[in-house]
């Protein structure tokens, strides 16, 4: 068990998390300050933003970017990743003429509570967040990982330090700028990267013949991935919408502070991970050694924070930013099952992609967007709400982790 310790696996997730553990110190320190310079409106109105991009970013893609990971050959996976480049520019000039011609009458309509400034800024925001998540999948098949680890740190720094500095100068709009100015500089460092170190020729014949290979990702994993994005970022909007942007804004520091820390460690892992168990379902037809010791590692790294949490959320929140912020606290407290299992479901569930069971994981976030919409339409007040949306993510995580554990196990039971 202790020369697992020692492998080489495990030394790649430390690099990633060495990376991530910085970048998640840097964001912990700027939180304090910008939740002085920022009220819980202006954050509201950034959560809007970022829910509205993240969710368009998985349509902007076809989440070809996922199937380059798949190949054998990487001139496949280089013609792949340029296929997600071309799907994601056309996206983004059809979001510009939508936005441009129906824009305010869908704000109107949906009764959206973000600005006309800030709706115009959407497209550069989706194909930023595109750019970012295709180059680094590429760079994730390369196994660069002391590069996407330098990468989580720049844009920790760049962020804090645009957002903070922009406060003064845009109000409100300073939060959403600061992450724009952040993405485009990731984007750059990935580009020169990818430019310098990659040089494979295209093939349009090869194109067309591996979109129509791995069709099964922008049929069936786009709409499950769109599902399962709108589940979690959506609550932003219709939280803004049904109560007010404070609660939006309440709700968002919550996620910002504690699933941070979840997307950096446990996307970290997820980065090594998927890798390994690629390489082992293609050679074995299962992962299971892989899928366990994973599995021990995400509990043990889990437990000691999720616990200390749970006991002091609200207090830690009131002191670190600052009074207004308690109900941040209490929405934290409450949430801290459902991000436990978050942290475990995260990375284990790329079984489901590695098998190509996409459609097991559809099933799954169509259940949990029925849920949080149930839980957020119900009548009552905020607190009952959030406690809805706790059970309504653990159910799901839940459910993740035993698919994800069929698959690994390439077990047959109750279901093919």
């Amino acid at each position: 068990m202790f020369e697992f310790f020692k492998t080489k696996y495990i030394k790649n997730i430390f690099s990633i998390i060495l990376g991530a553990g910085s970048a998640q110190i840097i964001l912990i320190l700027a939180s304090p300050i910008l939740t002085r310079l920022y009220s819980p409106d202006d954050f509201g109105l950034f959560a809007l933003f970022v829910a509205i991009t993240s969710i368009l970013s998985v349509i902007a893609t076809g989440r070809y970017e996922i199937a380059a990971l798949m190949p054998n050959k990487d001139e496949n996976a280089y013609n792949l990743v340029f296929l997600s480049i071309l799907i994601c520019f056309f996206f983004n000039f059809c979001l510009i003429f939508f936005i441009f011609f129906f824009g305010e009458q869908a704000l109107s309509y949906f009764q959206i509570p973000i600005t006309y400034s800030v709706l115009y800024l959407i497209p550069l925001g989706v194909l930023l967040l595109s750019m970012n998540l295709i180059l680094k999948s590429w760079h994730n098949r390369k196994k660069r990982f002391k590069h996407i680890a330098t990468e989580s740190v720049f844009q920790s720094i760049t962020i804090s330090v645009s957002q903070s500095s922009l406060s003064s100068w845009l109000q409100s709009l300073g939060l959403i700028f600061g992450q724009m100015i952040s993405s485009f500089l990731s984007v750059l460092y990935y580009l020169r990267i990818f430019l310098k170190k990659d040089k494979t020729k295209l093939n349009k014949k090869k194109i067309i013949l591996l979109m129509k290979k791995y069709s099964q990702y922008p049929l069936i994993d786009v709409p499950s991935s769109l599902i399962s994005i709108s589940a979690n970022r959506a609550l932003n909007i219709l939280l803004a919408s049904i109560f007010s942007p404070s609660v939006a804004g309440f709700y968002y520091l919550t996620q910002r502070v504690l699933q941070t820390p979840i997307t950096l460690i446990s996307g970290s892992i997820l980065i090594v991970f998927r890798q390994q168990a690629v390489q082992d379902y293609k050679k074995n037809n299962h992962c299971k050694v892989i899928y366990m010791k994973t599995l021990c590692l995400l509990f043990l790294i889990a437990l000691l924070p999720s616990t200390i949490l749970y006991f002091w959320a609200e207090n830690l929140f009131a002191f670190i930013f600052g009074e207004q912020w308690r109900e941040s606290g209490m929405y934290a407290k409450v949430l801290i099952p459902a991000l436990f299992l978050r942290f475990i479901a995260n990375p284990l569930s790329f079984v489901i992609y590695i098998a190509e069971k996409q459609i097991w994981n559809f099933i799954a976030n169509v259940i949990l967007l029925i849920l949080l919409l149930v839980s957020v339409l119900t009548p009552g007040d905020i607190t009952q709400v959030i406690k809805l949306i706790m059970f309504s993510y653990s159910f799901y995580y839940v459910l993740l982790i035993l698919l994800s554990f069929k698959l690994a196990f390439n077990l047959k039971f109750f279901f093919r």
